[in-house]
């Protein structure tokens, strides 16, 4: 039993860095986009990003040491966070829920310019489709695109997902 428990504590420990690392990938892959001196500005956004998630582990870990004591909620876990931070709904409440809101909105665009151009690379070394590595009209790996929606889509309907509010 204590082996299982440290096996699922281990691989949750995982899955949560990994998905914390995923900004770092698009801001490395998107150093072209930076102004002038982009090594420099490109340096600085990884740090903030760092701050900000040191800062958000810190809150999650003390928000959960307050919410073991009190009774389950039907709110979402950010919501439940900020407001246990910030005493309720105020300002400060209002702008986590807008930063996360446009955290989640950056994180889908990622997905959607960084995917197509990753595909178009395996596809070129023969892991996937050769399809991939074609070029739209707009000179944007659209089949790439596509692919993404649809797999989207299809892990939308297997899954059963539900609206965040």
């Amino acid at each position: 039993m204590h082996g299982a428990v440290t096996l699922f504590l281990l691989l949750r420990a995982f899955s949560s860095g990994t998905t914390a690392l995923t900004g770092v990938e698009a801001i490395s892959n998107g150093i072209p986009a930076f102004k002038e001196p982009k090594s420099k500005n490109a340096g600085i956004t990884l740090m903030w990003m760092s701050v900000i998630l040191a800062r958000s582990c810190w809150a999650s870990l003390s928000w959960r040491f307050r919410s073991a004591r009190s009774p389950p909620r039907k709110r979402r876990s950010i919501s439940q966070l900020a407001r246990t931070i910030y005493d309720g709904r105020n300002v400060l409440y209002l702008m986590v829920i807008s930063a996360t809101t446009l955290i989640l909105i950056m994180a889908a665009n990622t997905a959607y310019a960084d995917f197509p151009r990753l595909s178009a690379l395996l596809a070129a070394d023969g892991f996937l489709p050769r399809q991939l590595t074609y070029r739209g009209s707009r000179l944007v790996y659209s089949r790439g695109i596509v692919a993404l929606g649809l797999i989207a889509s299809l892990l939308i309907i297997i899954f059963q997902a539900a609206s965040p509010c």
